[in-house]
């Protein structure tokens, strides 16, 4: 029997891959942001230097101190880059196997979105005790909302009969299309 793909699948599978491509993205940025960092740290800048990079966090601490500071945020961000851009790389796989009707990535797919909104609710509540005193929540936060809504948009779909049925997930053999 030929499966018809539901078009809700098709939506997930297009924001799926929107997504991972703006995974890959951030992630290589983050890399390369990392080497920056490398670059700045190797040429031992003056502090008059530092200052205009960096403004007034560089004015807080000593040449040695910042420059371990940047090596840190170095390591940091090429660890980030490198999970980010898996995580990019896993979700243009997922959405193929959406895509053809895999079984496994319709529970790859609610793994990743619920890890997605976990972050970013996460996100949410911890930069609103950051920003207590800024008037600019929603505009600082508007990608973690925009993220939670997308995320709410494929639970939704994931989670209508015919798609389940299009997984092999609802043994019903009367859904309505």
């Amino acid at each position: 029997m030929l499966k018809v793909r539901p078009i809700g699948v098709t939506i997930i599978s297009i924001l799926i891959i929107i997504a991972g491509l703006f995974f890959i993205l951030s992630g290589t940025g983050m890399i390369s942001l990392s080497y920056l960092f490398s670059a700045l740290i190797d040429q031992n800048f003056e502090s008059s230097v530092l200052e205009s990079l960096y403004g007034n966090l560089s004015a807080n601490f000593s040449e040695p101190e910042f420059q371990q500071i940047l090596s840190s945020s170095q390591n940091i961000l090429f660890f980030v880059g490198i999970l980010v851009t898996i995580f990019g790389i896993a979700n243009i796989i997922v959405s193929y196997g959406l895509l053809k009707g895999k079984n496994w990535a319709w529970l790859t797919t609610l793994i990743l979105t619920l890890l997605s909104s976990t972050i970013s609710i996460l996100s949410l509540f911890f930069s609103a005790f950051l920003s207590i005193y800024s008037s600019d929540f929603i505009l600082y936060n508007l990608g973690n909302i925009i993220i939670l809504l997308i995320d709410s948009i494929i639970v939704f779909f994931l989670f209508r009969p015919i798609t389940k049925f299009y997984f092999g997930r609802f043994k019903n053999k009367h859904v309505s299309m």
